[in-house]
């Protein structure tokens, strides 16, 4: 059996990014590194980025829209609101 790389990514624009991480600042990047790596292993999403025109949602609708589908996802953000907002989606 063929071993396949997958890829860890920490979408984040304050937080260290955690070691074996691939650190993406914005939402821009972060569609740009899943649709380029293709295999996700987790995802880590902060909601808010410092524009308030972009955030992490949009990552989740955009896995949603074309069916991209990481191992697991998880929501970091300090945001109650709006991290509740991606997770119920």
């Amino acid at each position: 059996m063929e071993n396949v790389q997958k890829y860890n990514i920490f979408l984040d624009d304050v937080r260290p990014c955690p070691s074996g991480y691939i650190l993406v600042e914005t939402v821009a990047e972060c569609i740009a590194m899943i649709r380029s790596k293709k295999l996700v292993s987790h995802l880590s999403l902060d909601h808010d980025l410092g524009s308030y025109a972009k955030n992490g949602f949009e990552v989740v609708l955009h896995l949603l829209e074309h069916k991209i589908f990481p191992d697991c996802i998880t929501i970091h953000s300090a945001n109650a609101v709006g991290g509740k907002r991606m997770y119920d989606r």
